[in-house]
């Protein structure tokens, strides 16, 4: 099928498999922007997990506003999540949700990050 006659999310899933193996092959670390792009949450989360499983030295970078990852604990370390917050003077402040006391008891991370718990709130 052409290119043409696909979606924006077959042909960016392609796109980060081919890049992503490549990377991998070389023990790269790859860094993607705004990872969920046109692709479905399940992907996602699948390409993480295949990530995972191949990922031999490499280490992945993702940037994402897809908070739905809070809740794959399975999937995501707490110390392997960062926010960034954005500050009046135009400064970025980066932080770990592992520095948080208390996150372990917080059931759901989603949630808590919807009403502002961990900061980095969007600005809408």
């Amino acid at each position: 099928m052409s290119e043409g006659l696909q979606s924006a999310g077959t042909i960016r899933t392609f796109g980060l498999a081919g890049v992503i193996s490549q990377l991998v092959d070389n023990n790269a670390f790859p860094a993607i922007d705004e990872i969920e792009s046109s692709l479905h949450p399940r992907l996602v989360e699948f390409i993480i997990e295949d990530f995972f499983k191949h990922k031999g030295q490499s280490q992945l970078l993702l940037t994402t506003h897809y908070d739905g990852l809070l809740e794959e604990d399975d999937l995501l370390r707490k110390d392997s999540i960062w926010f960034t917050d954005k500050k009046e003077n135009g400064s970025t402040e980066l932080y770990s949700l592992a520095d948080f006391k208390g996150v372990n008891r917080i059931s759901y991370l989603q949630k808590a990050y919807k009403y502002g718990k961990f900061g980095a709130t969007q600005n809408i």
